[in-house]
């Protein structure tokens, strides 16, 4: 027997991904075919990586091996499902079409607040009156008794109406106006358009791997996991954990060749920004 088969009959994948991998309950059902590339890999480089990072995640002791395992396995799963490359314009456009959409929020509540101000100004020069009642707590009752959601306007009654009822008395002077509401609503709304908008600019502008936005997320919630001491820091340290032993388990995750220099091109995309 070569010595290639003899390593592969001797890497297996550790025993808690292993059986977190085999409760299909921890995945949703679009996320079963990356499960199985990743149970059924008999790839020695794969192999080799998950028992590399299997030796840090046991001594690391803040969480139990498995929990680990679980929150590193579950978090590969689903980027490779949601960030592969076929995705990619698909995420764009959709963010795209999201920083539209707050935006003409932003400017149709400003509208409507520059018209109930003119209304407003009309109604007290003429003395001109609607059953339109102005209170923002007004407006929340309202809203509760033509509230469609049956089980809301169960809690808000059990819970919350007496309280909203009381403040309800107090002089108007102590709350903002639905119009400053929906100034505030128009500003929300615009700071929100500015940031994803920004977002999307900056994804269509540096397209330079096959996986870009696999890396972004995939990373950012390994770092998230390491700052919060789920996770021990020497899995991001190269001399443990190889850019190598990374191409490997995302060769085996993505289906399709990742290789070094795609991760290099990745950090020296984001080291440019």
């Amino acid at each position: 027997m070569s010595e290639h088969k003899n390593r592969q009959n001797r890497l297996k994948l550790p025993e808690f991904a292993y059986f977190w991998l085999s409760d299909k309950d921890h995945f949703l059902k679009r996320e079963l075919p990356v499960v199985e590339r990743l149970i059924n890999s008999t790839d020695c480089g794969f192999l080799n990586a998950f028992q590399k990072i299997d030796g840090i995640i046991k001594d690391h002791d803040h969480y139990s091996a498995y929990s680990q395992w679980g929150k590193f396995l579950d978090w590969l799963v689903h980027c490779s499902v949601a960030y592969p490359q076929e995705n990619a314009n698909k995420i764009r456009n959709a963010k795209k079409d999201f920083a539209k959409r707050l935006l003409d929020i932003s400017k149709r509540a400003n509208e409507l607040s520059t018209l109930m101000r003119l209304a407003d100004m009309i109604g007290t020069e003429y003395g001109l009156c609607e059953k339109v009642d102005f209170h923002p707590l007004g407006l929340l009752q309202s809203t509760i008794e033509n509230q469609a959601d049956a089980e809301t306007k169960v809690r808000y009654n059990l819970y919350a109406r007496d309280l909203i009822g009381k403040a309800r008395n107090l002089d108007l002077k102590y709350y903002p106006s639905t119009n400053s509401l929906l100034d505030e609503i128009s500003r929300q709304y615009k700071q929100g358009y500015n940031s994803t908008h920004y977002s999307v600019l900056v994804d269509v502008n540096n397209q330079t791997t096959i996986a870009n936005d696999f890396f972004m997320n995939f990373y950012d919630e390994l770092q998230h996991q390491i700052d919060i001491k789920c996770f021990s820091p020497k899995i991001l340290e190269e001399k443990i954990i190889t850019l190598a032993n990374w191409s490997d388990i995302f060769s085996v995750a993505l289906g399709v060749t990742i290789t070094e220099q795609h991760i290099k091109d990745f950090r020296r995309k984001v080291k440019n920004q």
